[in-house]
């Protein structure tokens, strides 16, 4: 489950990643809190802390990516392309894993 906080409205940069808190709660959950383009998230789950902090510092790289290389796009082109982004990449990897699992059966 994902909760969004609204953050103070600040530019787009690098802003939070650095510091992202967790704890374990009562289901043994980890709750993460991180900021992104000056947002706060608060996410909760079973992933190693070490992998949430991958994944946020990954999500700002490409954000600031995407803003960096189309610095007239407000905050929410910027998210809808860097989603693009990682979307495509997505679809591309999945397509080769299906093409190299067809490699492998034939290979037996």
């Amino acid at each position: 489950m994902v909760k969004f906080k609204r953050g103070p409205n600040l530019p787009i940069g690098l802003t939070g990643v650095k510091r992202m808190l967790e704890k374990k709660n009562a289901d043994g959950e980890y709750v993460y809190t991180f900021k992104v383009m000056g947002d706060e998230y608060i996410i909760r789950g079973k992933d190693d802390p070490q992998y949430m902090q991958e994944i946020a510092t990954f999500i700002e790289t490409e954000i600031q990516s995407v803003a960096k290389s189309n610095p007239k796009l407000n905050r929410t082109q910027v998210s809808v392309l860097t989603a693009l982004r990682i979307a495509d990449e997505l679809h591309k990897l999945r397509k080769e894993y299906r093409y190299l699992e067809e490699l492998l059966e034939q290979a037996k």
